[in-house]
C-alpha cells in the first residue's frame, strides 16, 4: 500500500508521522509543496499513485479533494474544508461531493487556525460521506501520540483490508 502525507500550508512533510506510517511497513510518499507557487500541485497529485491520503491542515483540505476525485480513502486533520479555495488550488470544477467515501475528518475544539465548527457547519450543510470527529481539547497543532491515537484503529483497518485484498488475487 502507498500513502500520500500532505502538510499543511507553508509546512513541510512532519518526519515523527511519516515515520510513524511508514512503520506499517508500507510506502510512504511526502512531497514538499509550495501550495501558493506551484498552480498545478492538485493536477500533479492526481496523477501520483497512492492508496491511502493523509493530510494536515490545508493538506486535509487537499486529501479531501483528492479522496473524492481519486476514490481513495483518508484521513483529513483539521481540514479548512469551509474555505472556497477550490478555485485557487486549480481543482478541476467537477466532482461529486455526494460520492466519497471512507473519508475520515479530525478537528479540534481548541484549533486557533481552523475553526472546526465552522468546518462542521460545512459538512452539515455540503453531506459529503465522511466520518467527523470533534476531539475535545485539541488545537491544530498536536504531538505524536495524538496522531498515533486517531491514526493506528484507521491504518489497522486498511492494513487488514489490503491484506485480504492480496490473499484473493
Amino acid at each position: 500500500m502507498k500513502i500520500l502525507y500532505l502538510h499543511g500550508y507553508q509546512g513541510s512533510p512532519n518526519w515523527d508521522r511519516i515515520g510513524y506510517l511508514d512503520s506499517f511497513g508500507h510506502e510512504v510518499i511526502s512531497p514538499q509543496i509550495d501550495y501558493e507557487n506551484e498552480p498545478n500541485f492538485f493536477v500533479d497529485l492526481l496523477n501520483t499513485d497512492f492508496d491511502f491520503i493523509v493530510g494536515n491542515s490545508l493538506g486535509g483540505f487537499v486529501a479531501f479533494y483528492l479522496s473524492i476525485y481519486k476514490g481513495k480513502p483518508s484521513l483529513c486533520m483539521n481540514p479548512p474544508l469551509y474555505m472556497d479555495l477550490k478555485v485557487r488550488m486549480n481543482l478541476p470544477s467537477k466532482y461529486d461531493i455526494k460520492g466519497c467515501n471512507r473519508i475520515h475528518i479530525i478537528s479540534g475544539t481548541e484549533d486557533d487556525v481552523v475553526n472546526p465548527f465552522k468546518t462542521f457547519d460545512w459538512l452539515t450543510e455540503n453531506k459529503p460521506t465522511a466520518n467527523f470527529k470533534l476531539i475535545n481539547g485539541m488545537g491544530h497543532r498536536f504531538d505524536l501520540d495524538r496522531f498515533i491515537s486517531f491514526t493506528k484503529p484507521i491504518m489497522d483497518n486498511l492494513c487488514l483490508l489490503y491484506t485480504s485484498d492480496a490473499a484473493d488475487e
